[in-house]
């Protein structure tokens, strides 16, 4: 505002000149008109360097996205305007975004996306064991099948969550929680006598006791009682995927869901077979007969034999390239990179996408 002080006006008129000329010499000078702009660009420079993208921040959290950058506009004018200046510089607005983007990016670094679920939970287990004096090369070779059982569940559990929440996203938070409360009892069952020792134990306990006829539990072998089912089941399983050429330990996060399901209906059904018999057990080979007709579909999947690609709507055949983006669906590896070229979205969700997140191999 001009005073009516002459005097005034002249020293207002020769600070805006002072910064006129100090900023001009800037060979980086930015004029109020382009602040915007340029706010945006440092933002996404910003994220870059933390290994993000603009267009990779899910749906839920672009609003807070946005809402950074406002700030970070309103105070660059306002600082303009207190010390009568009409331009800044990159440095300046490189400071003033990374200052409010600064719990934005640390909320980003607690999300685990879709293609990090399976590394971050292998990374979380091995943690949790670490803290209990054990190492997953230390675990008893008849607790891996429960091991690795726990582990499936807990992806699944995970999946299901995004999926029920229509998010490509879990919270680090989610993973520990999980972990935590099935490794725990994984950890308390290692601890704990082995079936042997709780037989011996029992029988010496009861030694003057009448009671019904006492067998210890047969280990290996050719049939199974209730209690050993879960284990032997896991075992075949594990045994019919490598028949296929699969590592059970690494089965992709899109059949994880299913591989879960399945083995938990080989359960039952095992169970419910072996409570109809008069001596309440079941052979290995109606064990084995279970397990595949149930992991026949989950094969299928893993291996893409029932899968086509929705872009060029053709199968996906042995030694062909698949990619995945964020959002966990899957294309040819070609198809998605000439689609992406041409929209940056999801073909089949529509959700933001920038480059392939992870690819593989059909076997």
């Amino acid at each position: 505002m001009i005073s009516r002080h002459p005097h005034n006006n002249i020293s207002k008129i020769a600070i805006v000149c002072c910064s006129l000329i100090a900023t001009t010499a800037h060979a980086n000078y930015i004029s109020r008109d382009r602040i915007a702009f340029n706010v945006d660009e440092q933002a996404n420079m910003i994220l870059r360097s933390h290994g993000y993208s603009a267009g990779g921040i899910p749906t839920q959290f672009q609003a807070e996205y946005d809402g950074c950058k406002q700030q970070a506009r309103k105070e660059l004018d306002t600082m303009l305007s207190q010390s009568w200046r009409i331009f800044t510089d990159e440095d300046e607005i490189k400071r003033v975004v990374e200052t409010k983007l600064t719990t934005f990016i640390a909320t980003l670094n607690t999300l685990v996306f879709v293609h990090e679920i399976d590394d971050k939970v292998t990374q979380k287990i091995n943690n949790f064991l670490s803290t209990h004096g054990y190492t997953q090369s230390s675990v008893p070779k008849d607790s891996l099948q429960i091991f690795y059982a726990k582990k499936y569940s807990i992806i699944q559990q995970l999946h299901e969550r995004m999926t029920r929440d229509n998010r490509c996203y879990v919270r680090s938070s989610e993973v520990d929680q999980l972990v935590t409360t099935a490794y725990a009892e994984f950890i308390a069952s290692l601890n704990s006598p082995s079936p042997i020792v709780d037989w011996l134990c029992d029988v010496a306990t009861n030694w003057n006791k009448p009671s019904a006829p006492q067998t210890p539990p047969t280990v290996g072998a050719t049939y199974f009682t209730a209690s050993q089912i879960e284990s032997a089941v896991m075992t075949n399983a594990c045994q019919t995927l490598r028949a296929q050429g699969i590592d059970p330990n690494n089965v992709p996060a899109r059949a994880v869901s299913d591989y879960s399901e399945h083995i938990q209906k080989s359960i039952k059904r095992a169970q419910k077979f072996a409570a109809a018999t008069w001596d309440k057990k079941i052979a290995k080979c109606q064990i084995e007969t279970i397990v595949q007709e149930e992991l026949k579909p989950v094969i299928d999947k893993i291996t893409l034999r029932s899968e086509q690609c929705a872009i060029c709507q053709d199968g996906y055949k042995q030694g062909q390239s698949i990619g995945y983006l964020g959002c966990g669906h899957l294309f040819h590896d070609d198809c998605i990179h000439t689609s992406l070229a041409y929209k940056q979205q999801c073909p089949l969700c529509r959700a933001s996408a920038t480059f392939v997140a992870k690819k593989e191999v059909v076997k």
